[in-house]
């Protein structure tokens, strides 16, 4: 008599072909109309059109690992159901193997009603990808130039070409002349620590084609932006986004400093006769560790700062009030909490 355990495996790895081969023939139809399950989800931190074109080489490269996958994971489950089916049928009688006949007769048509409905949720599932996928309009605009936008308190002057430069905003960045490889992977493996292996490697399969066809910058307009950025750097002012309407402010740094003192004198705060950084990190730890017993030791470690620093304040100057009005804000970045 056989084992109802081999007969439950039996069963499964049955299933486990038919799930693998219509989830090769879904990830085929997917890459033949250009849409992308939800698992290949690449972010960016700038949108536009070349970002999109890199973006849409990352996911196709996804997308036929993906397939690599399932293909090399069909033929494991294929000969592991093939070696059971000799294991089982070595021994039978004339009146087993009829027996055994008649119950993978009965598997056949459980494996049958089974693709009947994994069809209709991977036909339902591309329908939903194929209404998503419609063009869409980018995003991105070229920075344009906002009369007022850069609103200068401070008593240095400016050329035209750095108020030009400025209204671009905070966040502009200059594109580098040669491709910063080394801290790109470096970045990259710093978040890979936290994914399961067989995700660190399909990204880094994914990532290597990008980061060698990544080329040299020789255009003109970078070394002089980078000449505008370093005039700005050795100026003695601090910029800064105004508390309400996103403008960009200039302020001195000896005014900036008068006022943050003015604001934490008038303030309710008190001097520390020592650093609070040892309480705050025990008190922190004590949370994880409680959230880590629930949800394991992998949210405990994505969770824990290494090299913590003190919260630190900061103020955004008030433009739409009058005076030299402050707002305080408290930056938790590389905080303990």
């Amino acid at each position: 008599m056989i084992a109802k355990s081999i007969l439950n495996k039996f069963t499964r790895l049955s299933e486990g072909i038919s799930n693998a081969k219509l989830d090769i023939i879904f990830l085929k139809r997917c890459k033949k109309s250009m849409v992308f399950p939800n698992f290949i989800n690449v972010k960016v931190a700038v949108n536009n059109s070349r970002s999109e074109k890199v973006l849409k080489f990352a996911k196709i490269q996804w997308l036929n690992l993906e397939i690599k996958f399932k293909y090399g994971l069909l033929s494991d489950i294929e000969l592991e159901l093939y070696n059971l089916h000799l294991k089982i049928t070595k021994y039978l009688n004339d009146e087993e193997f009829k027996w055994w006949l008649e119950y993978t007769l009965k598997i056949k048509n459980k494996v049958a009603l089974f693709e009947e409905l994994k069809k209709a949720k991977l036909q339902n599932k591309f329908e939903k990808l194929i209404s998503k996928s419609e063009p869409k309009v980018s995003n991105y605009k070229d920075p344009l130039y906002v009369e007022n936008f850069v609103c200068n308190l401070s008593e240095v002057v400016f050329t035209e070409e750095e108020i030009q430069l400025l209204n671009k905003g905070l966040n502009f960045a200059v594109k580098p002349g040669k491709p910063q490889l080394l801290d790109t992977i470096v970045d990259i493996e710093t978040m890979l620590k936290q994914k399961l292996p067989q995700t660190q490697n399909r990204v880094r399969e994914v990532v290597k084609p990008i980061l060698m066809s990544a080329k040299e910058n020789t255009r003109n307009c970078i070394a002089s932006n980078n000449n505008i950025i370093k005039r700005l750097k050795e100026k003695d002012v601090y910029y800064m986004k105004a508390d309400k309407g996103n403008s960009l402010v200039i302020l001195d740094k000896k005014d900036y400093d008068e006022r943050m003192i003015e604001l934490i004198n008038n303030g309710s705060y008190k001097m520390e006769s020592k650093s609070p950084l040892t309480k705050m990190e025990k008190s922190a730890t004590e949370v994880i560790d409680k959230v880590s017993k629930t949800f394991g030791l992998r949210l405990k470690w994505s969770l824990k700062m290494n090299n913590p620093s003190v919260p630190k304040l900061y103020g955004l100057p008030k433009l739409h009030k009058l005076g030299k009005m402050m707002r305080s804000i408290v930056s938790n970045l590389f905080a303990p909490t």
